[in-house]
């Protein structure tokens, strides 16, 4: 991987059954692989979790048919982190 970018990102989700919206937010990790393909990486509480547009269980009713709505609310940078050595 090189050129580590982290970022703290705050996404608004609408289940397509109930019609519940909420916050989630997500340390998000992107990088570039050996061939240049862009990797993003989810994490909530240090964890990977799944992408928020993959599906995200409702809060209200646990239907796993919800969206991002088209504007992420915010996003906070971080200092990019140094590639390990190889």
């Amino acid at each position: 991987m090189h050129d580590l970018t982290v970022t703290q990102e705050t996404f608004e989700l609408v289940c397509r059954s109930c019609g519940h919206a909420w916050e989630s937010e997500y340390e998000t990790r992107r990088s570039r692989e050996w061939a240049g393909a862009e990797m993003i990486e989810f994490l909530v509480g240090g964890l990977p979790v799944l992408s928020p547009y993959d599906g995200v269980p409702c809060t209200q009713c646990g239907d796993i048919r919800t969206a991002v709505t088209p504007q992420i609310r915010s996003v906070r940078s971080y200092v990019p982190r140094p590639a390990p050595v190889e």
